[in-house]
């Protein structure tokens, strides 16, 4: 399974392959073969994307119950990527205010708890995607699923 982070904002993603995937009509999804070839960075060769591009992790905090690692996307993206393993719970500071993307990418199902009684509790399985708003600052997520250990990969813009 792939999870992709992207922010098109200001720019385009042109398919030039598909996996033989069918749109909605039942046809194959449509390639974008010359515009994408106008748009590729040539430059980039498959040593610099091992080097840049390809599992960039950089470890920021490391407990015995508690690692907290920066994930790789380019120095160039506005996106900020981190992704928490953890055995009980952790918390969030979210004081620069900013909407917080957020997958459970390991283990069964978590718990997300506001710490100021912003909103509700609610549970999240495995690979499912959620979003705190940037109002909410702060935030706990605690494993209750029967996974020792679970990741919980959060994206945001800095």
């Amino acid at each position: 399974m792939i999870l992709e982070i992207s922010l098109s904002a200001y720019i385009f993603t042109f398919k030039l392959w598909d996996w033989g995937r069918l749109g909605l009509d039942g046809k194959p999804r449509p390639v974008h073969i010359d515009h994408g070839k106008k748009v590729i960075n040539w430059n980039r060769s498959e040593k610099w994307v091992a080097e840049n591009l390809v599992n960039q992790f950089e470890p920021l905090i490391e407990t015995a119950t508690y690692t907290k690692e920066k994930t790789g996307l380019y120095k160039t993206e506005q996106i900020y990527t981190e992704r928490d393993w953890f055995t009980d719970y952790v918390d969030y500071d979210n004081s620069e205010k900013t909407v917080n993307m957020l997958n459970l990418v390991e283990g069964d199902n978590v718990v997300i708890e506001s710490l100021d009684d912003a909103f509700d509790a609610f549970e999240v399985r495995y690979v499912e995607t959620f979003v705190i708003p940037a109002q909410v600052e702060r935030f706990r997520i605690r494993n209750i699923g029967k996974s020792e250990h679970v990741a919980v990969l959060r994206a945001r813009i800095m």
